[in-house]
Parts: structure tokens; sequence; C-alpha cells
């Protein structure tokens, strides 16, 4: 298995340690509803059984007891051909699982002085390094000079500070400094520049993972290939579309791409969902855990995870049922549900995939196997999500998931006796400046001003673009409504000051914003119309100035 932190395997002992001192209780109680049915013989009893029996081989399995879980399965396979028949079993079949239940006894006995059958290794301790922090800088590498101090110069309009160099040591030596945030590299070079693409591919979380884009000639598919065995990710033909590529810094790049996973965990086996948790926080990943499926919708609404792993079989409920009721909320449509089972029936797991689940994973999976599952599921998950939620241009939320976000963030604010503010932003004459110096101009003002709101404002603050130069901010647990208008004016006159570009010319832009604070507005179709009327109130008054709505007022 990969090797995780000595911390970590250590608080994995404790469950695990736990599970194997709980594993003659476990036995003891399927012999007692053995006994039980041998006195009064019923399907239902049967099925008690096997439901006990099933839960047993799924978690020793997956907590590193494989000889426990083959037993296990083995009478699980035989309570379940009986069951399918719908009779009581025969002599044999009562032989069969004495000595199934015999043999299952022995095996626990033996696993409890042997321990588990796969080790988790500590990792060595890492020390830090010096100067390789990541900051968000783009480096180009061309042997064309000219070319590279170009495209690095057209990066950094669009508020990506670039670097370019135009050999391989220089690069190299760049990158030991810096840890540009991604490589834009020339496919002239790419062969003499394997070493230097491939580590960020070989050394995974290790380095960040810096992606890397291929600019070459003539679209040519031995290029595309060459680019796609470095690990690039986006590939480029000259002459270079900047807006293109700037879309495409901005998708790898956005903050939403970056944040860790969150993931939740839906089971009723508390031993089994602590360790799954316990090796995801191990990835740096966020974990939440429901072992009562009919408390999932509360917490679900608040955590909004990026996958939901759901085992199916659970007391009272299955993981098709629940995930058929999570199918009927639109918000819920499209997050990735992934059943976690022993069940090998693969016409039961595509029945259980077709009402409503993603995938199918088996408890068997050893952990690392299965956080390796999850990170390409998720991955693809907030790329689909992106596409669908932000906007083209800015890579903020769209119009439609900024109203959504607001409407979930009041109602999160007034359960749990919260103040959030919602400010509107709307760009000061700026049709004068796509009149004047075009949209292509006009593009970039828009992108600079939602990277400077995204790099002011704090992560868990939300940001999106309302429609054409306007845009919207969600401020999150605040203090008071004048800390929220001191923010965006610190932000408005940063903005004002900042020299934007046009084929030598320079200009500046400024911004109106209203705002509006909740509980005074208490619900988010007031909280966005008093802001929409405080905005233009700064417009009426002058322009570049943001300004308070107040209830008191209204």
């Amino acid at each position: 298995m990969s090797p995780i932190s000595k911390e970590c395997s250590q608080e994995l002992d404790k469950p695990r340690g736990q599970y194997a001192q709980d594993l003659k209780r476990s036995f003891r109680e399927i012999r007692r509803a053995f006994d039980i049915f041998l006195n009064e013989p019923q399907q239902e009893s049967l099925e008690a059984i096997l439901g006990r029996v099933t839960e047993l081989a799924a978690s020793s399995a997956s907590l590193g007891f494989a000889d426990v879980s083959a037993v296990a399965m083995t009478l699980e396979l035989k309570l379940a051909a009986c069951l399918g028949r719908g009779g009581m079993p025969g002599e044999d079949e009562y032989r069969s699982f004495r000595h199934l239940l015999a043999s299952l006894e022995h095996t626990i006995e033996s696993q409890q002085r042997a321990g588990p059958s796969f080790i988790i290794r500590p990792l060595a301790k890492i020390e830090p390094r010096p100067l390789k922090q990541r900051v968000e800088e783009v480096l180009v590498v061309s042997e064309d000079a000219r070319h590279a101090s170009w495209l690095a110069s057209q990066v950094a309009s669009f508020g990506y500070p670039a670097r370019h160099a135009a050999t391989v040591k220089d690069a190299a030596a760049l990158i030991a400094t810096i840890r540009p945030a991604a490589l834009v590299l020339d496919c002239a070079m790419l062969e003499s520049c394997l070493d230097l693409v491939s580590t960020p591919q070989a050394q995974g979380d290790e380095y960040h993972g810096a992606p890397l884009l291929v600019v070459t000639g003539p679209d040519e598919l031995n290029e595309r290939l060459a680019a796609a065995r470095a690990g690039a990710t986006a590939y480029f033909t000259r002459p270079v579309n900047v807006a293109a590529l700037v879309d495409k810094l901005d998708t790898l790049l956005s903050s939403a791409m970056s944040e860790p996973y969150r993931i939740m965990i839906v089971d009723d086996d508390r031993t089994l969902s602590r360790v799954y948790e316990l090796v995801f926080q191990e990835k740096g990943w966020v974990t939440y855990v429901v072992n009562d499926p009919m408390q999932l919708l509360e917490p679900l609404t608040d955590f909004n995870p990026d996958i939901i792993l759901m085992d199916l079989y659970m007391p009272g409920v299955d993981g098709t049922e629940m995930a058929a009721v999570l199918r009927q909320f639109e918000k819920y449509v499209s997050i990735p549900i992934v059943y976690l089972s022993m069940e090998e029936d693969v016409s039961k797991q595509l029945s259980a995939v077709s009402l409503g689940a993603d995938d199918f994973l088996s408890k068997t999976m050893r952990p690392d196997h299965l956080v390796a599952a999850i990170q390409s599921r998720v991955r693809r998950y907030r790329v689909l999500r992106s596409m669908l939620t932000r906007d083209s241009l800015t890579n903020l939320l769209n119009h439609t998931s900024l109203k959504i976000r607001l409407e979930s963030e009041c109602s999160r604010a007034r359960r749990i006796g919260a103040r959030l503010a919602f400010a509107m932003i709307d760009l000061d004459h700026f049709k004068n400046v796509n009149d004047t110096y075009g949209h292509l101009v006009g593009d970039k003002v828009l992108k600079i001003l939602a990277k400077v709101l995204k790099q002011r404002l704090r992560v868990s603050d939300v940001v999106g673009r309302y429609g054409g130069e306007e845009f919207a901010v969600i401020l999150l647990d605040i203090d008071d409504r004048d800390h929220a208008a001191e923010l965006l004016d610190r932000i408005r006159a940063a903005f004002a000051d900042m020299d934007q570009s046009a084929d030598g010319a320079t200009f500046r832009v400024t911004f109106s914003c209203g705002i509006a604070t909740f509980p005074e507005f208490p619900d988010a179709h007031t909280l966005a119309d008093a802001a929409d009327r405080a905005l233009y109130e700064g417009k009426r008054l002058g322009r570049n100035r943001v300004v308070l709505a107040s209830a008191d007022k209204e």
C-alpha cells in the first residue's frame, strides 16, 4: 500500500485495533442469530444472518483481515443461494453452515493473533524545501526569445505574472526557485525538455503538479501525441490565440479546481467509515461522515460534497433508494454517487447503478486504490461542474449559479444566526472602453477585475459575474455592515489606481458598488434588490463609490 504519514498510520491503528477486538463480538452475534434460526426456522431470521455476514465480509476486507473476509464471503454466498431458492436449508446445507461458522471462528482467532494482512507504512519525515512556495506565475519556455517575450507579456496583461526562458537550463533554474503555476512550452523544445516537464508529472503532490501547456506550429497528430505523452493538459498552434490560452489558465488555476476535495461518506459501519475518513484526510481532503442515512439531507446542503460514497446495504434503507431520493433534487442531479459494497453480482451492480448512482466500487479495494479511483472521478466532476456553473470569460460563477448560491447562503446564515453581505459591482462607462479600444481589451478588463476580486477577498467569499460588466460578491460571516463596505471600498480604490493597457496606450477604469446585508434584508430576493438599488444610487451620485443600503430607507 502507498505510504502515508506516521501520524495517520498511528490514527488508523486505533480503529483497526478496535476492530480486531470486535471480531469475536461480531462472530458471537452471528452465532446467536444462527441459534435463533435453528430453534425457529424463518426466512426473516436467515435474511438477518445474511446481513450480518455481508457486513463482516465487507469491513474485514477493507481493514486488512482478508482471511476472515474470505470465509465470511463463502458463507454469504451459500446463505444467499439458499434464500434465492425461497425455501429452508436442507440437512447438507445445515452441515455446511455449521462447518463454515466453525471455520470463521478459527480464522478470527488466528487473525487476531497475526494482525491485518497488509500494513500501512509510515513516510519518513520530509523537510520543507526553501524558496519553493507556489506563486501564480507562468513560465514561457521557447528558443524563439521574441515570441516567448511577447507571449509572456500577453499573459501578464491578463493579470498573470509571467517570465520567459530561452533554454532548458534557464527554465530549470527558474523552476527551482519560483515553482511556477504553469509551464507554457514550445513543442520544438519538447524532446530536450522531457526531464523538465516530467518533473511535475512524476512527483505529483510533492511538486504540486504545475500544468503543462504546449505551443506548436502546424497542427499535426504526431506532435499532439508527443505533447500528450509528456503530460500536456492543453495544446495550441501558432499564432497563439492568447484569449483561449488565458481561458485555459483560468480553468486550470482557478481556486475552485485547487480547493481540497470534499468527500461525504454514508455508511452505517462506524469503524470502516472512520478508516476511510482518516485515509482521505491524509490526502488533504475534507470529509463528512453520515452513519445514519436518514440524517443525510441536512448536512448535504451545508457540506456541498464533490462526491458521495454510499454503502449499498444499510439498515432501514439501501443505497439505491437513497440515491433515487437525492436525484429528485435538481441541485443534486449531477453530483457523483458511488456505491461501496461487497456485492459481486454484476447484474445487481448494473441494476443499482441504473437507479441513480454513477459507479460501483468494491469494499475489498485497498484504501490507496480507493483514493486513486475517487481522485479521477472528482477531478472530472469539477471540470464538468465548472463548465456548467461558471462564466466562460472570467471563470467566476455565472448568474444562475450565483443566485442559487445566494439563496443557499441566506438559508445557512438564518439557520446558524450568521451575518452576510451581498455586493453588486458595475464598471463605470464600460461601453466607452469597448468603443475606444475594442471588445478584446474590454474582455481583458473584465478578467482583470475578476482576478482582483478573487485575490483580495477571502477564499470563503463567493464571487460571480452577474452579466455584462456587472459582478456580484457574497461576503460570508461578516462582523458588521461597515466592515463589508470598508473592504469593498479598498478594492474599489486599488482597481481605480491600476493602469490598463491597449496597444501601448494606458487608461484607467473605475467601478461603482452597492451593498446590502443579511439579516437587515431577510432573504435572497430582497437582498439582491436592495444591493441593486444601492448600486444605482452610487451611479447617480457620480460613480466610483460604494453605497451601503439601509433597511430604514426602504
